[in-house]
């Protein structure tokens, strides 16, 4: 198992990725992963802007100086979205199985409920994560196409008031979070949780300087017992993610394929092909075991490709 995730907690910043790049190029070797419970400027993909609420999702940048330099980036984005489903699925076993988009975005019930973005700096891979985890409702423009894993839940189960209690202007966090069982995958173990943060979890003062700063502000923040439990949760989720990743490394290619395609949901979707002239939109027929995506041009041809985006509803 890997050593323990060291990781850095901030209020609000622009951008979790930002963050980790400075710390990579800075020579700064303090921490593991950046996680922030709100960006104003998140990134997805294809410079696409990641919408999140505050409070409402797992944002995190992990700075992977352990990885070794020969693995492809394109792979090393796989297996982040294979170790963030294997996640979910051992956090939140009512999930059953979280479906992986190519090249590697979570899908539940049809619809995004996280992603993976990968960048290379200075031959550090960072890997930023963002899943909706308690979202109830998202703006008309994403609406039909993003999900959170509390709306997946709430249809599955009438909810509890021990599981969902109301935010209202509080913010206070529903937490479903089930324990730490193991990932049903074979190969994996049970996973030891982190110690509890030094935040009281009765609201009193932290026993130890805050981990939870607001970037730029320069002051601690006192944390109320509903951000301390928060703050355990995400550290639990980073953890998890953390020791899930480093295990999958140490497997073979053909284990991630077949953990890949139980959960594969690209077949079908439609694509446009980013390294022909045209950018000709064609269909998925399948990812292959190099995950490459293979599409099916209008003309009949067929393309295999890293350099596709997606043109579906999700």
């Amino acid at each position: 198992m890997s050593r323990p995730c060291r990781i850095e907690f901030l209020e609000v910043v622009d951008s979790t990725q930002r963050v980790a790049q400075a710390y990579v190029l800075s020579g700064d070797t303090r921490w593991d992963a950046v996680c922030a419970f709100h960006q104003t400027a998140g990134r997805g993909r294809q410079g696409a802007d990641w919408h999140d609420t505050p409070s409402q999702s797992l944002l995190v940048s992990l700075i992977l100086r352990q990885v070794p330099q020969h693995i492809p980036a394109h792979l090393v984005g796989v297996a982040v979205a294979i170790a963030s489903a294997l996640m979910l699925e051992g956090h939140f076993p009512q999930l059953r199985r979280v479906g992986l988009k190519f090249p590697n975005d979570l899908v539940l019930q049809g619809r995004k409920v996280g992603g993976v973005l990968v960048e290379r700096v200075q031959e550090v891979l960072i890997t930023g994560v963002g899943i909706n985890l308690w979202q109830a409702t998202f703006p008309p423009e994403i609406a039909n196409t993003a999900i959170s894993v509390r709306q997946v839940l709430e249809n599955l189960t009438p909810p509890s008031p021990l599981s969902y209690e109301e935010r209202g202007e509080a913010g206070v966090s529903p937490s479903p979070f089930v324990g730490e069982k193991g990932l049903g995958v074979e190969g994996f173990s049970d996973l030891t949780p982190p110690s509890p943060l030094s935040a009281s979890r009765e609201g009193g003062e932290p026993s130890s300087p805050s981990p939870f700063t607001e970037r730029g502000l320069g002051g601690e923040v006192k944390l109320a017992a509903s951000i301390a439990d928060e703050l355990h949760l995400r550290a639990q989720f980073i953890q998890t993610l953390w020791d899930t990743l480093y295990h999958l490394l140490t497997l073979t290619p053909d284990e991630w394929y077949r953990l890949w395609q139980r959960r594969d949901v690209t077949l079908g979707r439609a694509y446009r092909a980013l390294d022909l002239p045209s950018q000709p939109i064609g269909t998925a027929i399948e990812v292959d075991p190099n995950f490459h995506l293979c599409l099916r041009l209008p003309d009949g041809s067929m393309h295999t490709t890293l350099h596709a985006t997606s043109v579906s509803s999700v």
